[in-house]
């Protein structure tokens, strides 16, 4: 388990800095009530049954975009292009 806090909200995302100094970007869609301050755990677990249907859709989404990828000072950048 990732314990973090909300570091703060744009748009449709949320940046959390976890408790080990690392930033993670996660989508504000399914938490309508998450505020800037709040202190959240974030855990990961396989689902084996839903693994083929993602598969799938993470497949179609590749083909339909493009993922452009850059460097500047060191920084890497990447952008989707959709087709």
């Amino acid at each position: 388990m990732i314990r973090g806090i909300i570091d703060h909200i744009e748009g449709d995302s949320i940046i959390v800095t976890t408790d080990k100094g690392r930033v993670v970007i996660v989508s504000s869609t399914p938490f309508p009530s998450i505020n800037e301050g709040d202190v959240i755990n974030i855990s990961l677990e396989r689902d084996e049954a839903e693994k083929e249907v993602v598969r799938e859709r993470v497949a179609e989404y590749r083909t339909r975009s493009k993922i452009r990828k850059w460097e500047i000072d060191g920084n890497m950048f990447e952008i989707d292009i959709f087709k």
